[in-house]
């Protein structure tokens, strides 16, 4: 018996572990979906982010979630303004083609420049050490209509002080600011565009000897038409919801050739809300849970806040929200964004892990407007922020790809998400 009961007992461990890589190996496939080529990095770009909210839309519908009545449609439409680069950008520094995503980003609320050649400038320490210095340097080199490169040691001190606001007007009126920095190149999204072009730069790309730049940039301020995707599965009770959220959008194109994927920012997340939801279409839960993928959170979390603003079932009828993100490590345990603020949830969910040890650790911090939680909490709503901690590098550049993830926390959270919304 004891042969026989180890055999069942090897089998069922099996039979297990290969249930455990079915679910991972769909979260992966689905994060390779959404980082394909053919979505542009979920962006403003070649209509990115709209072909991923059809596929989340079509997963909806596949797993059986029904859309709000309010809308009668899985969509959720609004309208935010977003500056895009969407063609041609060129960067050479005497006659070298700087490289897009590696050797630069353009800043997010960057004009546009038909192509020029424009001489360099240097603005260094000494020539920025109060306004005289600035106004002594202006009258010695005439950077109007020029380029002017920022040293490093210049764009390390910007902040309000009165150089920092000359430049950031570009007070000497240059046809293109470099930003030269040693830091990460991280890119962003913005919603306004100034009236000049710039870039940030690697040090080490330009020299204090180059001549000459090259530049040219196509950009465009659009009214973008975006979306959140909007599904339910009814529960055993329907007088409350858990909401269980994620926001699919990421940075986009920077240009023809530089795509910011977000394989970890935030397809991870959009993954574990469309695993969540092919669990629950198969095994119906205690509330009714309301999934929805968030349009536009790296624009400044908009999709989430007109969702707020316009509900479409009421707010005080959230039992609890559970938001995803960055959710494709895990080898530190979890964060949980405004633990300190709802102590009770946090408690709970410690409890929780303590018995079964879904994760290393659970981390907890208070109240911080980094991701879509953030306007639900304001309202009232007990509202949480999960992501997974571990050694991740790639925020917000080209190199975060699927496959950079290690995936050692997805298993541990996934479970322990469904023994909070069914104990809590």
């Amino acid at each position: 018996m004891r042969f026989f009961g180890a055999i069942i007992f090897c089998f069922a461990a099996c039979l297990l572990n290969h249930l455990q890589g079915q679910d991972l190996q769909f979260v992966k496939s689905t994060v390779n979906v959404l980082c394909s080529d053919s979505l542009h990095g979920r962006g403003y770009v070649n209509n990115g982010g709209l072909k991923a909210a059809q596929f989340i839309a079509n997963k909806f519908k596949e797993f059986g979630l029904k859309p709000l009545p309010a809308e009668n449609s899985y969509f959720q439409k609004f309208e935010h303004t977003v500056n895009t680069f969407p063609g041609k950008m060129l960067l050479a520094v005497d006659g070298k083609t700087l490289i897009p995503g590696v050797d630069y980003h353009i800043t997010p609320a960057s004009a546009a420049m038909a192509n020029s050649q424009l001489p360099i400038v240097w603005l260094k320490t000494n020539n920025a050490k109060n306004l005289r210095s600035l106004n002594k340097w202006i009258k010695k080199y005439k950077p109007a209509n020029k380029c002017v490169v920022i040293e490093q040691a210049v764009f390390l001190q910007i902040s309000d002080n009165v150089i920092g606001q000359a430049i950031s007007v570009n007070a000497f009126k240059a046809a293109c600011i470099l930003f030269e920095t040693n830091k990460k190149l991280t890119w962003s999204v913005a919603n306004k565009a100034h009236n000049y072009c710039s870039f940030e730069v690697k040090a080490g790309s330009i020299s204090k000897e180059s001549k000459l730049l090259l530049v040219e940039v196509d950009q465009k301020l659009v009214e973008y038409s975006n979306q959140n995707v909007v599904g339910i599965i009814e529960g055993h009770n329907n007088d409350s919801q858990v909401y269980l959220t994620a926001h699919y959008d990421h940075l986009g194109r920077m240009g023809s050739e530089a795509c910011f994927y977000g394989a970890n920012d935030n397809a991870s997340g959009t993954a574990m809300l469309l695993d969540l939801a092919r669990y629950y279409s198969q095994n119906k839960p205690k509330h009714s849970i309301v999934f929805i993928a968030f349009a536009g959170e790296e624009a400044g979390l908009v999709g989430s806040k007109h969702y707020v603003e316009n509900p479409l079932m009421p707010l005080n009828k959230i039992k609890l929200l559970v938001n995803l993100d960055l959710t494709s490590t895990g080898q530190d345990g979890i964060m949980v964004v405004n633990g300190l603020v709802f102590k009770g949830l946090a408690k709970h969910l410690v409890l929780l892990n303590e018995k079964q040890n879904f994760v290393n650790t659970i981390k907890r911090r208070g109240k911080a407007a980094n991701s879509d939680h953030y306007w639900f909490s304001e309202k009232g709503v007990k509202s949480i922020f999960i992501y997974l901690l571990g050694d991740y590098p790639h925020y917000h550049d080209i190199y975060d790809t699927p496959d950079k993830p290690n995936w050692l926390g997805y298993n541990g959270t996934f479970k322990l998400i469904i023994e909070l919304i069914e104990t809590y």
